[in-house]
C-alpha cells in the first residue's frame, strides 16, 4: 500500500525546485474549458478501446508477477494508532499533504497506473495501458471499460479531464500541485475510454506525474469549483473508486477513523488487487502521546506498533507477551527509500570551499562511537546519498573515523600552525566554526564530535538550527535530514544553479560533471538508465564531500499481535509500516489461539525469527 502513497508523495517533493511554467497565469484563466473530441460514448469500438480492445503496440507490464499472499483470506478488522486527526478528510487541496490523507487517498481512490513495489515498474490501476508516444512528452492512457465509481457510474475520460481541471485551479490553495499540473496541456479525451495528454516540456517525470493522479468524478465536480470542493468535503469523502469506503462514525468526536471494505469494488479480481485490501474494517484511532499509544498497544486497544526509538526497541520489547508468542516482534529490512542525514558544508566560503578541510570534517565524525554510545547499534554509517536503494553506488568507498588522516588533510589546507591554546592558525585566524543542529542532537556532539575537533584543534561551537538560517545560507555547518524517494530528482538537490537560492543545494554544491548528469537524467525514460546515471552521481558525491554523512537504517521495526497473515517476507521490497494494510489479513485460527493464550499463563505460541533479511541491499 505505502508504495502509491509515497509514489504521489514523491511526485510533489521532486518538483518543488523545478522553475515554473510559463504563461501559468493565463492558463488557469483560460478555465481549462473540457478537449473532447467527437466520438459514440454509447458504442465503443475495440479501436477506441472498448470491448476487443487489443492492446498492440500499447504497455501492460502483465508479466510482473503478483506480490501478495496468496493464501490472504478476507474478513476481521485492524486496529491502529495515528498521532492526530487529519485537518481535512480531503486528500488534495489545502491542509492534505500529510501522511494519514495519503493513507485515506490509498484506501478511497485510485490513479491511473500504481507501481510494482517489487520493481518500481508501472502496472493497471484504473488505466489497463499507456504509451509514450515518439516525442516523448504525449501519453496516451486506456481506462478499463470495468471501472465504476461507488455510487455504480461508469468512469471514462471526462473523470480524467474534469480531475486535472480541479488540479489546476488555484482555488484549491495547493500551490505545489497547480504548479505540476499546469505543465500540461489540455487533455484530450479521444474516446469514452482512450485519453492522451502532452507535456510541455521533454521531462520523464512529467509521465510519472500524470500517471500517479487520483482521479475523482467528474459527475459530482461539474458542479463545484476549487473553493467549493473545498468546503464541500472537507469532513466527508468524496465518491471514490478505491476498495473502501469511509463510516461516519467517530468522526465528529475526532478521536477514530473508520474504513469499511466495498463488497462492491469494481476492481477486487483484477490481477494486481488479487488478495490485497483483505480487512473488512480498519481502524484508525488516535492516541498523540508515544509512550500511551505503546502502553495500549500492549493492552490490546491497537493491533500493530511501529517502534521508532531504539532504546525502546532494545529495552522494552521482551516483555511476557512477547516471549510467550502472543504479540511477535519484527525488524523488516528492505529497500524502502530512506534518504540520508547528516552535517552539510557551507561550501560558498571558507573553511569548507577547501576539499581538504570537508573530507577532514568527515574523518573526524566518529559515527561508530555515535551509534555504539548512544543508539544501542540500531543503526549503520550511511556510504551513500541514496542508501540502500538501488541508486547507492556499490562501489563508494567507506569512510570511517581516522584522526591522523583527517589532520594530514588539514595540514595540506594549510592548516598546521598552532597557537599557544591549542587552536589551529593561518593568516593570523584561528579555524573556528559553528554547527547549527536539533537541541537533542547538541549534547551527543558535543560529547564526541566536539572532543576530536578540538583535539585535531579546531574550535567548534554549537546553536539550534532554524529554517530561515539554511534559506538566508548563514551557516558554516548545518545538521538536515531528508526523506527518500522512490524516483530521486538530482537537480532539485545538487544543480549548480540552485546553489545559490533556497533550495534542496543546501551546501552550494556545484560541479559541472553533476549539472550534465542532472540535465540528461531529464531525458532519461528508461529506469535501467537512470539508475546508471544516479550511480555516478553517487559516486562525485561521495569525493565531494558536501556532507558529513551520518547514520541510518533501512528497516521497519513492528511489533503486532500474532492474529495475522502476511505475505513471506512481511512487506514489499519497498513497501513501509503503512503497506500492512492492504497486504496483510486476519487469521481466525491465530486469533482463537491468541484469545485462548490470555487466559492460560502456561500456553505458548510460535515466536518467529526476528531479523527478516529477505530484501535487505547486499
Amino acid at each position: 500500500m505505502d508504495q502509491k502513497i509515497l509514489f504521489l508523495v514523491c511526485m510533489v517533493l521532486c518538483l518543488l525546485f523545478f522553475p515554473c511554467c510559463k504563461e501559468e497565469t493565463a492558463a488557469v484563466e483560460e478555465k481549462a474549458q473540457e478537449e473532447m473530441l467527437p466520438f459514440d460514448e454509447e458504442n465503443v469500438s475495440a479501436e477506441a478501446g472498448g470491448p476487443g480492445f487489443s492492446g498492440i503496440d500499447w504497455e501492460d507490464n502483465r508479466h510482473c508477477e503478483v506480490f501478495s499472499n496468496p493464501n490472504a483470506q478476507k474478513g476481521g478488522s485492524l486496529r491502529v494508532c495515528i498521532p492526530a486527526f487529519p485537518r481535512t478528510l480531503r486528500t488534495t487541496g489545502k491542509d492534505s499533504n500529510f501522511t494519514i490523507n495519503g493513507i485515506m487517498r490509498e484506501m478511497l481512490y485510485e490513479s491511473l497506473l500504481k507501481l510494482h513495489p517489487n520493481h518500481l515498474e508501472f502496472i493497471p490501476s484504473l488505466a489497463t495501458h499507456w504509451q509514450i508516444l515518439r516525442d516523448s512528452k504525449t501519453f496516451r492512457f486506456r481506462l478499463n471499460p470495468k471501472a465504476r465509481w461507488s455510487d455504480g457510474t461508469p468512469i471514462t475520460t471526462r473523470d480524467v479531464i474534469a480531475t486535472w481541471q480541479l488540479l489546476i485551479d488555484p482555488k484549491i490553495e495547493s500551490p505545489y500541485i497547480n504548479q505540476i499540473f499546469l505543465r500540461y496541456h489540455k487533455p484530450v479525451a479521444e474516446s469514452k475510454y482512450i485519453i492522451h495528454v502532452t507535456a510541455k516540456e521533454l521531462n520523464w517525470q512529467l509521465f510519472l506525474n500524470f500517471a500517479a493522479m487520483t482521479l475523482y468524478p467528474a459527475h459530482i465536480l461539474k458542479n463545484m469549483d476549487g473553493s467549493g470542493f473545498l468546503a464541500e468535503y472537507d469532513s466527508k469523502a468524496i465518491v471514490g473508486s478505491g476498495a473502501y469506503e469511509m463510516l461516519l462514525d467517530g468522526i465528529q468526536a475526532k478521536q477514530k477513523l473508520i474504513f469499511q471494505r466495498r463488497k462492491d469494488y469494481w476492481g477486487e479480481k483484477e490481477r494486481f488487487n488479487q488478495n490485497l485490501h483483505n480487512f473488512d474494517k480498519i481502524e484508525f484511532l488516535v492516541e498523540a502521546d508515544e509512550q500511551k499509544a505503546f502502553d495500549r498497544f500492549k493492552k490490546g486497544d491497537f493491533d500493530i506498533y511501529e517502534v521508532h526509538v531504539a532504546k525502546r526497541w532494545v529495552q522494552e520489547t521482551d516483555f511476557e507477551e512477547v516471549k510467550r508468542g502472543l504479540i511477535q516482534k519484527r525488524k523488516i529490512y528492505n529497500q524502502q527509500p530512506q534518504g540520508y542525514s547528516g552535517i552539510a558544508f557551507n561550501m560558498r566560503r571558507p573553511p569548507f570551499d577547501k576539499l581538504q578541510v570537508r573530507s577532514a570534517f568527515a574523518l573526524l565524525f566518529n559515527r561508530d562511537k555515535f551509534i555504539e554510545d548512544f543508539f544501542f547499534n540500531e543503526y549503520e554509517p550511511l556510504d551513500s546519498y541514496f542508501p540502500g536503494s538501488i541508486y547507492a553506488n556499490p562501489k563508494n568507498p567507506r569512510y570511517r573515523y581516522d584522526f591522523e588522516k583527517a589532520v594530514s588533510l588539514l595540514k595540506d589546507a594549510g592548516w598546521e600552525q598552532k597557537n599557544q591554546e591549542g587552536w589551529l592558525v593561518k593568516d593570523g585566524k584561528i579555524l573556528e566554526t559553528t554547527l547549527f543542529c536539533p537541541p537533542s542532537l547538541k549534547p551527543l556532539l558535543e560529547k564526541i564530535y566536539q572532543v576530536d575537533l578540538n583535539k585535531a584543534g579546531v574550535k567548534i561551537h554549537f546553536a539550534d538550527s532554524k529554517p530561515e538560517i539554511t534559506a538566508k545560507r548563514e551557516f558554516d555547518m548545518i545538521f538536515v535530514s531528508w526523506s527518500g524517494l522512490a524516483f530521486p530528482n538530482p537537480e532539485s538537490s545538487w544543480a549548480s544553479n540552485l546553489a545559490d537560492i533556497p533550495s534542496n543545494n543546501v551546501s552550494g554544491l556545484k560541479v559541472e560533471k553533476v549539472d550534465r548528469i542532472c540535465e540528461a537524467y531529464r531525458r532519461m525514460f528508461l529506469q535501467r538508465q537512470r539508475v546508471e546515471a544516479l550511480n555516478e552521481l553517487d559516486a562525485i558525491l561521495m569525493e565531494q564531500h558536501p556532507y558529513a554523512l551520518g547514520w541510518g537504517i533501512n528497516c521497519r521495526r513492528l511489533m503486532f499481535w500474532n492474529k495475522f497473515d502476511y505475505p513471506e517476507h512481511y512487506l514489499s521490497k519497498t513497501g513501509s509500516f503503512w503497506e500492512v494494510l492492504s497486504l496483510w489479513s486476519c487469521s481466525e485460527e491465530k486469533e482463537k489461539n491468541v484469545i485462548s493464550a490470555l487466559s492460560n499463563k502456561e500456553s505458548m505460541l510460535p515466536v518467529g525469527e526476528t531479523n527478516q533479511v529477505h530484501w535487505r541491499k547486499k
